[in-house]
């Protein structure tokens, strides 16, 4: 999975920048076919520093919640252990995290990118 996730992500962010916005997020985000609160609620988590965008380390927790709710599993209300190295998050702050860690905010003025009814789950013709 996780190379599928990274895949995905190298797709969205031709360019190299290390970032995809909260649009291009939503729109792979949106084919799970969860509620648009569930995907609110994982993208608070996912983007650790509240930036309205996602690094591949946050787009890979995004994308591993979006599996355990889609395996029915509950959202958890922090980022789980094996997830925080994705987010930059840590409990004790780092050189590269000083500024993230800590609990998550709202991406964008309080509101998730994730506002429009759900797509189809992507099918594998689509990460090619």
């Amino acid at each position: 999975e996780l190379t599928m996730y990274k895949d995905i992500f190298v797709k969205m962010d031709p360019s190299g920048l290390g970032v995809v916005s909260a649009s291009q997020a939503r729109n792979v985000l949106e084919r799970s076919q969860l509620s648009v609160e569930d995907l609110s609620e994982i993208w608070d988590l996912a983007d650790s520093g509240a930036r309205g965008e996602l690094s591949l380390g946050e787009f890979i927790c995004a994308m591993a919640l979006v599996g355990g709710r889609r395996r029915g599993m509950e959202l958890p209300e922090v980022v789980p252990p094996e997830l925080v190295e994705y987010t930059n998050e840590s409990p004790e702050p780092d050189a590269r995290s000083a500024g993230a860690a800590g609990a998550p905010q709202d991406a964008v003025g309080g509101a998730s990118p994730v506002q429009s009814p759900a797509l189809p789950p992507p099918g594998p013709e689509e990460l090619d």
